[in-house]
């Protein structure tokens, strides 16, 4: 049930994403679905400047 709401808060904010440090166990778990997302926002920002 704590996949979807961090799923949305990498969505809405990648920077604060990138921005927070590893400290809980769900974010060492979700790190590649973080990298992933994180990257594709990055480039839609790249393309944007």
């Amino acid at each position: 049930m704590n996949q979807l709401p961090s799923i949305k808060y990498i969505g809405f904010n990648p920077m604060g994403v990138l921005q927070s440090p590893n400290s809980d166990p769900q974010t060492q778990a979700f790190n590649s679905l973080r990298r992933r997302k994180t990257n594709i926002a990055s480039n839609r920002f790249k393309k944007r400047m």
